[in-house]
């Protein structure tokens, strides 16, 4: 059983570490590494129940797909995290803009079939650094 506190799991708090991992991973520009870790926290927010936190990491895997051009994985990501934007509370909305945006940039890329893995970082964290 996965217990639960303060409205996140003890596993939602295992994946929120990993999320930040992966951002590390992510800067420092190794993508294959990222796409592990983000795909670790996508199952333990899942496996916690943490429905609400798991756009999280689903954008931030979207991202890391996209890096290594894996495009389906990217772009099934994608569709997951916005089905769980949309189940967002009206009050927490405005948090799920930034989310939004991200997936909006990942999505342009992957139009494009992600030219430059390098630029869609950079850009991932102008988003995430002016959040």
């Amino acid at each position: 059983m996965v217990r639960k506190s303060e409205g996140i799991s003890e596993t939602g708090r295992e994946a929120m570490g990993k999320v930040g991992e992966s951002v590390d991973l992510l800067r420092a520009g190794q993508f294959q590494a990222a796409t592990g870790v983000t795909r670790s926290a996508v199952s333990d927010f899942r496996l916690g129940g943490d429905r609400l936190l798991l756009p999280i990491a689903l954008t931030t895997h979207a991202v890391a797909l996209a890096a290594v051009r894996d495009l389906k994985g990217s772009q099934a990501a994608i569709r997951e995290a916005n089905v769980g934007l949309s189940a967002v509370p009206i009050a927490l909305q405005s948090d799920g803009e930034v989310f939004r945006e991200v997936l909006d940039l990942v999505q342009r890329a992957l139009d494009n079939g992600v030219p430059d893995p390098q630029r869609l970082i950079d850009d991932f964290f102008a988003i995430n650094d002016a959040s």
